[in-house]
């Protein structure tokens, strides 16, 4: 009961003419079933005020998007009904066109709205189209919508120049997305494409493309230090497709200074707490698995025979960082006994006040968001030493 859904079930529903416990009674620690309860047929039962009180859960679960439900694991309760969409989206959420012009027959409407929860934002594009049956008549696909987005994580008043995101995401075929890379990946950019979940769903009137960016990938650009309440983050989404094309909300693409805008609010210190947290979790797994690497780890290597009989006569040559006996004795393995020490830092995350928080954050996500870089410039410094020695 809960896992795949909600049942209902008494007396005879559950045995269903089954003769297994029938002739003695029982008692579930809440009520007793006699043996004449039992003896009642799944045609009566199924007609008791508890079935049709499963009819009511069934229509209030259908009056929203009960997939899009995340479970709250926590008794704290930070996100309530008030805050529940705290990241706002434009005040005008639906778009019709570019131009801001009025939907007609060519120029159907295009709406997006945004979100988010502890783990991260979700973007939701919707996208009006014609009825399916023309499609379904000619029995050909249904006509598809391609949405081509443009995403600056951070303040948009911030002058560091940060490299943007573009990607696009398709109605019919989720799976099926692209990507541009504008720079090569470091430990200042960071491209979020294969980190991003897609889901989309065609519906009578149109499709819903449904994009959920987590915060662990854009882990330095959070939204709780901003340090003000109009917090402006840059998001352009324009749809293709099912129409005559390039309806958008929010305004041109490439040019970060025309760009949409998505409003955060001023988040209270339980907000900030919860953001941080999640995400320091997230880092905390990701650098677990990176220390864990078998060419980054001090007490895993991979096995030398396969290719150390074809460089015998080079006997300082590795594959990996961690097969350099000296850089692995000197500094790996102190590198990581300091990055362990962090989980018994963030076990006190929640002693600390908002300010604390905030610092060790500022302190620690580094660390672990970067443990594979620091050990790729640390082995640099250790050649570069070698190498330089007279």
């Amino acid at each position: 009961c809960g896992f795949c859904g909600y049942g209902y079930g008494a007396i005879d529903i559950w045995l269903y003419d089954s003769s297994f416990d029938a002739g003695v009674p029982s008692f579930d620690g809440v009520d007793s079933i006699s043996v004449e309860d039992k003896a009642k047929p799944w045609s009566e039962s199924i007609e008791y005020p508890s079935a049709h009180q499963m009819g009511y859960l069934r229509s209030y679960l259908e009056s929203f998007d009960w997939w899009n439900l995340v479970p709250v694991l926590s008794d704290e309760p930070s996100f309530d009904a008030e805050s529940a969409a705290y990241l706002w989206s434009d005040p005008n959420v639906i778009r019709n066109v570019a131009a801001g012009g009025d939907v007609d027959a060519k120029h159907l409407i295009t709406g997006l709205y945004v979100t988010c929860d502890p783990h991260g934002m979700t973007i939701l594009g919707y996208a009006a189209l014609k009825d399916h049956n023309a499609a379904l008549d000619k029995g050909s696909n249904l006509e598809n919508v391609f949405f081509e987005c443009f995403f600056i994580p951070g303040d948009a008043d911030n002058p560091m120049i940060i490299n943007y995101q573009p990607f696009g995401v398709c109605s019919n075929l989720p799976n099926f997305r692209y990507k541009l890379s504008w720079m090569k990946p470091d430990r200042n950019n960071r491209e979020i494409f294969d980190d991003l979940r897609v889901d989309a769903r065609v519906i009578k009137n149109g499709a819903v493309v449904r994009i959920f960016v987590p915060w662990v990938i854009i882990w330095d650009h959070l939204p709780v230090f901003a340090g003000k309440k109009d917090n402006f983050w840059r998001l352009s989404m324009i749809r293709w497709g099912g129409s005559h094309g390039g309806e958008t909300w929010g305004g041109r693409v490439h040019s970060q200074t025309k760009c949409g805008y998505i409003r955060m609010p001023n988040f209270t210190a339980a907000q900030q707490a919860e953001i941080m947290r999640t995400t320091l979790y997230a880092l905390w797994n990701r650098y677990q698995v990176a220390r864990n690497d078998i060419a980054l780890s001090p007490t895993q290597t991979v096995s030398l025979d396969y290719y150390r009989k074809s460089i015998d006569h080079l006997p300082h040559s590795w594959m990996n960082v961690n097969e350099d006996p000296v850089f692995r004795m000197d500094t790996l393995f102190p590198l990581v006994k300091d990055r362990d020490a962090i989980g018994k830092e963030l076990a006190k995350f929640d002693s600390m006040t908002t300010e604390q928080q905030k610092a060790f954050y500022k302190k620690i996500a580094p660390l672990l968001a970067n443990y594979h870089y620091d050990v790729d410039d640390l082995y640099a410094d250790h050649l570069k030493k070698q190498m330089m020695k007279r």
